[in-house]
């Protein structure tokens, strides 16, 4: 029994020297590492967001696609609880084909910057 002890307080001590998890930065912080000059401006005002695997989401927001400042919400999310994210409102959602999106974020809104070529792996549109 002391011989357990022993080892459950080594294994203790050495977990004591571990660094937490990395703790997420106020939205002010990553607002400022998302530049204004880094968007995609859209005609089309429907209630919609976009998501690439690797970057940080988007969404439509005053005729412009607007990366998601919490830095990291990624294309894992369930796109039905990210449209209410947006636009509460949002009853489903329905693929929106044929988007035009340049403007991207890496995870923490790092290397923000307009890519080469219009690009969105998966848009839907938010159906209230």
């Amino acid at each position: 029994m002391t011989m357990v002890v022993v080892i459950f307080l080594m294994i203790m001590t050495l977990g004591a020297g571990c660094s937490p998890e990395p703790v997420s930065e106020p939205t002010e912080k990553l607002l400022e590492r998302v530049p204004e000059n880094v968007t995609t401006q859209t005609q089309d005002l429907t209630p919609r967001i976009a998501f690439w695997y690797g970057k940080v989401n988007q969404h439509v927001d005053g005729g412009f696609w607007k990366t998601d400042l919490d830095g990291r919400s990624g294309a894992n999310s369930d796109p039905l609880t990210y449209c209410r994210k947006f636009y509460p409102q949002t009853v489903r959602v329905e693929a929106y084909p044929g988007e035009q999106i340049n403007s991207w974020c890496n995870g923490g809104n790092t290397d923000c910057h307009q890519e080469s070529g219009p690009r969105a792996e998966s848009t839907y549109k938010c159906v209230f």
